[in-house]
């Protein structure tokens, strides 16, 4: 891997064969308030720079054909053997080893997965998990003959409860015990604890389940945060 591209991954084994990534925020050619290794094309940074931080990226971690989607956040998930996008979406399955999948985040997590024979990647923001994201990869690998407890998954950085403060109906959406209410006069949201049980509950055994425990907002020294620095960049998450 290139030097100037740093990652943060999948822990080994995690996975089984399949890797997953995050791209950190340097290396790129993008300026402020992109910098610099911004892959996020929604956003005002100019496209050529975004072209060349992929392009970068894709060198760096090795990536060939690669399948894309446009992120709605919503709870659909597009299952393909074909390079390229593939409408509006928040998730990406493929049975094709040779098929890498990537996303852009920035509070947002990636969700990895991996069972026998197949891979797929998540984009799960609070509405997306709320809309039953999670449990609509899970069932779609049981639909394509992988029970549950053989599917294995890796929860990627991203807005911590430390700092993702919402509403009293965002919060009214998730579980009691993933909502704080002593870190201030709103609550904030536990959105990587709701992502783990909710892959629990849907029979995702929980030591095949694994935790960045990186939080994007309180890290933007590394990793782009939309919450706390808007307008801002996009880091790539991809599985291969």
């Amino acid at each position: 891997m290139s030097s100037t591209i740093q990652t943060v991954g999948s822990p080994a084994g995690a996975l089984g064969d399949v890797r997953a990534w995050v791209t950190e925020r340097h290396g790129g050619v993008s300026p402020a308030p992109y910098d610099s290794l911004n892959v996020g094309t929604h956003t005002d940074d100019d496209v050529a720079n975004v072209e060349e931080n992929e392009r970068r990226v894709r060198t760096s971690l090795g990536l060939g054909r690669l399948a894309k989607v446009r992120l709605v956040h919503g709870a659909r998930a597009v299952t393909t053997r074909e390079e390229g996008h593939h409408g509006e979406a928040d998730a990406l399955l493929t049975d094709d080893s040779s098929l890498a999948l990537g996303i852009t985040v920035a509070d947002c997590y990636p969700v990895a997965f991996a069972a026998p024979g197949w891979k797929g990647l998540a984009h799960c923001g609070w509405r997306s998990v709320a809309a039953g994201l999670v449990e609509v990869m899970v069932k779609s690998l049981a639909n394509s003959g992988v029970p549950a407890p053989e599917v294995s998954a890796w929860i990627g950085p991203g807005i911590g409860p430390c700092c993702f403060e919402v509403g009293e109906e965002v919060a009214q959406q998730f579980a009691p015990q993933h909502i704080r209410t002593t870190d201030g006069p709103r609550p904030h949201l536990d959105l990587a604890a709701e992502i783990f049980g909710r892959l629990q509950q849907a029979g995702v055994d929980e030591n095949r389940i694994t935790r960045s425990e990186l939080c994007t907002a309180c890290n933007t020294d590394r990793l782009f945060s939309h919450r706390k620095e808007a307008p801002t960049g996009r880091m790539g998450a991809y599985v291969l």
